[in-house]
């Protein structure tokens, strides 16, 4: 049987989805090749590189998980990816209050702003994932679209 489509999923989740599964995969590969190459991984012992390896291995699967699982509309995945993204906003945040821009550089800046922006995208989408609470009668978050009694 074909995976059913989804389109009621957003747009900008979609993209987040992908990027979220190409992610993952590149993880997925990068753990394979330091398992296998462990003996030549440069800054690290043969046992550390297969431990980095298989914790790189894992964290690509779950990266394939909550990419799959926004692009088939699993709210899991997104109430995932919420709580993944809003505490790498807050990482940030203090980060930047801790060192400020200039013991970080921008690249902690830019990934505050890229966090933001997905953060904000998918929070946006949780209507279409069943999760907007204050969709009142007949909206996304209604059932059938019933209305209270």
């Amino acid at each position: 049987m074909a995976a059913k489509a989804h389109p009621d999923v957003p747009a900008g989740v979609k993209v987040i989805g992908v990027i979220a599964m190409a992610i993952g995969l590149v993880q997925i590969v990068g753990g394979l090749l330091m398992i296998i190459f462990n003996g030549d991984v440069e800054g690290y012992s043969s046992s550390g590189a297969v431990v980095f390896g298989i914790i790189t291995l894992l964290v690509g699967a779950i990266y394939v998980w909550a990419g799959r699982g926004l692009l088939n509309d699993d709210p899991a995945a997104l109430v995932f990816c919420l709580f993944v993204s809003a505490l790498k906003i807050a990482y940030d945040v203090i980060w930047l209050i801790v060192l400020g821009l200039d013991g970080i550089g921008v690249g902690t800046l830019i990934a505050l702003i890229i966090n933001i922006i997905v953060f904000a995208v998918l929070w946006r989408a949780r209507g279409a994932f069943g999760l907007d609470e204050g969709a009142g009668a007949g909206g996304a978050g209604a059932p059938g679209g019933a209305a209270p009694a």
